[in-house]
């Protein structure tokens, strides 16, 4: 059982999880710091004490488990699109999509009148 938890806690590679983790924090950091400015600022009234703390634990757990969120979000995204590699940029991508879309709407339309 214990090294079921050492390979979960501990399984991923070092600079990922710390890279990752960075990133949650520096964002967490940001949200505290606007949760207390927007608590300081009220013009309405204060906000309970009970909510902040909710917030502040749930920044906490999120900025924690955030490394192991990404890991299975690339692995989704590895497994679905393997090893692609993306010739053109994001915005022509978007567009294509968009076109397609559009005319896989207008083609079922044909198909059902």
């Amino acid at each position: 059982m214990l090294q079921f938890f050492e390979n979960t806690l501990f399984g991923l590679n070092r600079k990922y999880y710390f890279r990752n983790l960075l990133i949650a924090a520096l964002f967490a950091c940001l949200v505290w710091y606007l949760t207390k400015y927007a608590s300081s600022h009220s013009t309405v009234g204060e906000i309970p004490d009970v909510y902040i703390i909710i917030n502040n634990t749930y920044l906490v757990l999120s900025t924690l488990l955030y490394p192991y969120a990404k890991y299975a979000y690339d692995s989704l995204w590895e497994f679905i699109f393997n090893d692609s590699v993306w010739a053109f940029g994001g915005i022509l991508l978007l567009i294509v999509l968009y076109f397609r879309l559009c005319f896989n709407n207008v083609l079922i339309n044909l198909m059902i009148e």
